[in-house]
């Protein structure tokens, strides 16, 4: 795994207070580019939030911790009704589960970008 040297999102915010614009759209759009890549090649992040995006010493954003990833393509180790990812807003959920769709990390990055 790279080792990025930054500091996540959250820790951004709050050390430097909301960011100025055009920063947020920056940042959403490279976070964009990487969920698309992701979302390509077959695998959903699950756990996106300020935390697991990093912002580098160039200031550029980065997807980070894949820990709880799965891949769209394969069968999962996590079973039919079983919730996984951070609790609070950052998870879709529909009729009380966890979507393991694209569409759960959109719904994330949403969240994610209406908090920059």
């Amino acid at each position: 795994m790279e080792y990025v040297p930054g500091e996540d999102l959250k820790s951004f915010i709050h050390r430097v207070g909301a960011l100025p614009s055009p920063k947020p759209l920056s940042v959403a759009r490279q976070v964009c580019d990487g969920l698309e890549e992701a979302h390509r090649v077959g695998v959903v992040h699950r756990d996106l939030k300020p935390q697991n995006v990093m912002i580098d010493r160039d200031g550029n954003a980065r997807i980070m911790d894949f820990g709880i990833a799965r891949s769209v393509r394969a069968k999962g180790l996590t079973g039919a009704n079983v919730m996984i990812g951070t609790p609070g807003v950052y998870v879709a959920r529909a009729g009380g589960r966890e979507r393991s769709r694209r569409a759960s990390d959109i719904y994330a990055l949403g969240i994610v970008s209406s908090r920059c």
